[in-house]
């Protein structure tokens, strides 16, 4: 399975959403909710962005919600 890290923020809807997405589809990840400080400077250092949900898949990065790009990374149909 691939490594999955969401940088989420606290009452962002799409990162509930995103976070639902892997629950429904049983695609574990690691969230890192940039309230806290450390992952925040993570996030802008590697992508110079604070758009939430950032997903990083193995190195791939899909910014925003983005299901049609998840399911084709996840080979999920319909």
């Amino acid at each position: 399975m691939k490594k999955v890290v969401i940088y989420t923020k606290d009452f962002c809807l799409w990162c509930v959403t995103a976070k639902a997405f892997f629950h429904k589809n049983k695609i574990p990840f690691e969230e890192k909710n940039i309230k806290n400080k450390e992952f925040k400077e993570e996030l802008f250092s590697r992508t110079k962005r604070t758009c939430l949900p950032l997903i990083d898949i193995e190195g791939e990065m899909v910014i925003g919600y983005d299901r049609k790009k998840l399911r084709d990374i996840f080979g999920i149909k319909k």
